[in-house]
């Protein structure tokens, strides 16, 4: 059986929604749903910082996408660096389709150099989180740190 919830209208902020079951007899708890919910989301706003703050986020482990369009009036004569800050867990970049990297630890750096032009530009970032998140939804032993996403500061540094 499948479910669907389609808001009337994009959410621009992160929106809450709510599933409700009436179970029947002899199915409660993990046993209600027999397998995983899938959230589908579009596009929307989210800024830097620990998802687990949000309530949404919370329980999610997965990953997410960030992304930043700006424009340069001409390209850097030096060095240019991609500087995340803090991630939680993982962190790939892409700078206008291309691959500026893959870390699965810090330094959450970048050289972006090569891959920056005149003009227009995009910046996309994904973000894997661990399954700690996941956990606080079920009943385990298992436990781990639930920070999640870009904590930051983020910096681009051009060394002349």
């Amino acid at each position: 059986v499948t479910y669907s919830a389609v808001l009337p209208r994009r959410a621009e902020l992160p929106a809450e929604v709510s599933l409700t079951l009436t179970e029947e007899r002899g199915y409660a708890g993990g046993a209600a749903i027999d397998g995983p919910v899938k959230l589908v989301c579009g596009a929307g706003r989210y800024t830097a910082g620990d998802w687990c703050r949000n309530d949404a986020l919370r329980t999610y482990s997965g990953a997410a996408w960030y992304g930043r369009d700006f424009t340069l009036t001409k390209k850097p004569a030096g060095r240019v660096t991609l500087d995340l800050g803090e991630v939680v867990s993982t962190a790939r970049v892409l700078v206008n389709g291309r691959e500026a990297g893959l870390r699965l630890t810090s330094p959450w750096r970048f050289d972006v150099t090569g891959l920056l032009q005149e003009g227009a530009n995009r910046i996309e970032i994904r973000v894997c989180n661990t399954t700690a998140n996941i956990f606080l939804s079920s009943p385990t032993v298992y436990r781990g740190d639930t920070k999640a996403g870009i904590l930051g500061p983020v910096r681009i540094e051009i060394a002349e």
